[in-house]
């Protein structure tokens, strides 16, 4: 019984030992990849320094336990070449520009625009904070910001096409019924173009739901009952802001589309374009509302 007894004690001690050697092992292990993943990051941050690696966007410089900070923290930057994210924030900073342009501009115009004007400040100053997301998603993940981007769509374009009733409101009596219809379709069009974007939708057939969308919209300010009451207003200044925020939306509007095609072939033209008609699109809207509000203050 003894005998017994001590066999089983040598056998637990020498399984101890082993389980000891696999953790002794497992450690060194770890220790090494650590070393090693050590060097690779030392590697990389001294080849981008030196200049040798191509910087498009943001680099990474992982900061392990032992580095400045020892919480694995990212350091971000925006890379020399990147030229998608420039534009980021070149019409991050437009949209500001013009949001304090108009709110400052509000007071100086007539009080039946300065509805329009109000409009004008809140589209460019919900597209101020929204850039901010999408920018620091392209500089920090090379990625494209589509659900920010739609985000801020969802909001501001209805606005945009609000503008219109706005500017009729102010000239001419306008049924409400106008304005339902024309957030109806902005909607829609936004709702399918991102059902497309993303892939939940059959890219074609959410285009063309979309783009039917936007047709209607057009139809609706050159020859539906948003141009008769334009017409019938018979204010000069009304008239010419009214012909601008149209030709804007036929013309201008159409960069969109252009990058949505593009989505399949080149992401970073899609942002280009996509920064592009913002900046036009959203800044001068506002802009020929104030124009009009000021020529008719004359």
């Amino acid at each position: 019984m003894a005998e017994a007894l001590t066999q089983h004690r040598q056998m637990g001690h020498a399984k101890d030992l082993v389980e000891a050697e696999h953790l002794s092992h497992a450690r060194v292990h770890q220790h090494d990849e650590n070393y090693h993943i050590g060097h690779v990051l030392h590697d990389v941050h001294d080849e981008e320094f030196r200049g040798t690696l191509p910087v498009y966007g943001l680099f990474p410089e992982v900061i392990g336990a032992g580095g400045a900070t020892g919480n694995g923290m990212f350091s971000k930057h925006l890379g020399e070449h990147d030229v998608v994210g420039t534009t980021f924030f070149i019409a991050q900073n437009i949209m500001l520009a013009f949001t304090f342009f108009f709110f400052l501009e509000r007071s100086s115009v007539p009080a039946k625009w300065q509805t329009s004007m109000t409009v004008a400040g809140m589209v460019t100053g919900i597209a101020t904070f929204n850039y901010g997301f999408m920018r620091d998603t392209w500089v920090e993940m090379q990625s494209s910001p589509t659900c920010f981007r739609y985000t801020d769509w969802l909001v501001t374009v209805p606005l945009l096409i609000v503008e219109f009733y706005c500017v009729l409101k102010a000239t001419t009596r306008c049924d409400e019924s106008v304005f339902w219809r024309l957030m109806t379709a902005s909607i829609v069009m936004l709702a399918m173009g991102y059902l497309g974007e993303v892939g939940l939708a059959a890219s074609g057939l959410a285009f063309c739901i979309s783009f039917s969308s936007y047709l209607y919209i057009v139809y609706e300010i050159f020859s539906g009952e948003c141009a008769k009451l334009s017409i019938a207003s018979n204010n000069k200044s009304g008239m010419k802001c009214y012909n601008t925020l149209r030709f804007l939306l036929s013309v201008c509007w159409l960069i969109y589309p252009v990058g949505y095609l593009l989505r399949g072939t080149s992401y970073e033209g899609v942002n280009i374009t996509y920064n592009l008609a913002d900046i036009v699109n959203k800044g001068f809207f506002g802009l020929a509302i104030w124009a009009a509000a000021k020529e008719e203050q004359k």
